[in-house]
């Protein structure tokens, strides 16, 4: 049974304009409607991709290349929280 926080988050992230997404080991496990309709278009699922299908190029020096988001994603597990901007594309592109 879920808590009245649990369900409150659930609807939060569920119906929120931001595209959010999930990741366990780089890999998209939940994603809200709005990260599904930004990145794969309608009808299309973001469950099970990873995060560098979304990923344009390899740059190793660009601030958001494989490497560096790696070490973004290092500093919130440790911190609790990390912020970075870069560029996306969708799935359909």
């Amino acid at each position: 049974m879920r808590t009245r926080g649990e369900a409150m988050y659930g609807a939060l992230f569920k119906h929120d304009q931001h595209a959010v997404a999930l990741l366990e080991a780089e890999t998209v496990v939940h994603a809200n409607a709005a990260a599904t309709r930004l990145l794969c278009g309608a009808g299309n699922d973001l469950i099970g991709r990873t995060l560098w299908e979304l990923v344009p190029g390899s740059d190793p020096d660009a601030d958001f290349s494989p490497a560096s988001i790696r070490r973004h994603i290092r500093e919130a597990y440790k911190t609790g929280s990390a912020r970075f901007d870069g560029q996306i594309r969708g799935l359909d592109e």
